[in-house]
């Protein structure tokens, strides 16, 4: 996932969401299918212990809105395409 549209998940912050539901207009229950390295652990999986911890997602990741149940791509919860 290393074309021109994907985001490191620092780029955003906590006063400027790049994403917000087409539907209730929330923008702090927005969940993203994201890429990201974990590190194998006798209990599983641990993000926390892997060397990197960035995330990495696209407009055509999934993303859910869990505050209504609106489901779709990044794309279409863009701030910019709900002008």
């Amino acid at each position: 996932m290393s074309d021109h549209a994907s985001i490191a998940i620092d780029d955003c912050s906590d006063d400027d969401f790049s994403l917000s539901c087409p539907q209730c207009r929330r923008n702090d229950r927005i969940d993203i299918s994201a890429q990201v390295w974990v590190r194998q652990t006798k209990d599983g999986t641990d993000i926390n212990e892997a060397e990197d911890r960035s995330h990495e997602w696209d407009d055509e990741s999934a993303v859910a809105c869990r505050a209504c149940g609106r489901i779709g791509k990044a794309k279409d919860f863009r701030l910019s395409s709900l002008a």
